[in-house]
């Protein structure tokens, strides 16, 4: 019997040896980018400016204005002590002088707790009288992820009124295997389609590894940065990530 031998040649290459780990993730939001709005007084809301869930805000943009007995006297007092100040004999004495400072200082820091921006204080100083309604504005650029505020609703000190997101950065959430878990480590690259049908792959980093591994799964957590300046990633996706590790 005759045998047929067949060879392959090829040059002798020096690569690397790789391991690559795929898994599907969870996109999150960056708590990092998250902010939620309290008001600091009580009161009653007149207009809402950011009205549904998922409207995109930027930061100074106006969200809601209120009506509030705490924040109109304050700015009363706030006027009368900046009048005070400025109406003062000119030859009163430093320790009289810095009393109204003081005055004026303390004022303004308290409408200043309450969230009131620079350019308002001096809108109620050009104006000479009190504003009827404070204003809150959004401290962040980025979107309303939930909204409970709603108009002529009387609010109380802290209420949960809204809840921004910067989504400019995302999180993926992997679950990793015992077995992949010395073959990952924070501070790696790593990459992720943002859909089956999508073209095109983000790049970003591991940032987390949980130092626990759940006893029924066997698995544990790792955390994923990237940048979404496309909005292609939205916080409650799955996404499909992989890591490439030289062995």
């Amino acid at each position: 019997a005759f045998q047929l031998l067949v060879r392959e040649l090829a040059v002798v290459q020096r690569r690397s040896l790789t391991k690559t780990i795929r898994t599907v993730g969870r996109v999150m939001v960056d708590e990092t980018r998250r902010v939620h709005v309290h008001p600091k007084v009580e009161g009653w809301v007149q207009e809402i400016y950011a009205k549904y869930e998922g409207d995109a805000v930027t930061k100074g943009q106006p969200l809601f204005s209120f009506s509030s007995p705490d924040f109109i006297a304050t700015q009363q007092e706030y006027l009368a002590a900046a009048q005070a100040l400025r109406d003062g004999p000119p030859d009163a004495s430093e320790e009289i002088r810095a009393t109204a400072q003081a005055n004026v200082a303390a004022a303004r820091q308290r409408l200043l707790w309450w969230d009131i921006t620079e350019a308002q204080i001096q809108a109620i100083e050009q104006a000479g009288v009190p504003s009827q309604a404070l204003v809150l504005t959004s401290p962040i650029d980025g979107v309303v992820l939930t909204k409970h505020v709603f108009p002529g609703e009387y609010m109380e000190r802290g209420g949960d009124f809204y809840h921004l997101a910067d989504l400019s950065t995302i999180w993926v959430d992997i679950d990793l295997y015992e077995y992949d878990l010395p073959f990952v480590t924070v501070g790696q690259e790593a990459t992720v389609t943002a859909s089956p049908g999508a073209t095109g792959s983000l790049h970003g980093t591991v940032i987390y590894i949980s130092p626990t591994v759940n006893t029924m799964t066997r698995t544990a957590t790792a955390r994923l940065e990237f940048p979404n300046p496309e909005g292609r990633l939205r916080p409650g996706m799955y996404a499909t990530a992989s890591i490439t590790t030289d062995l």
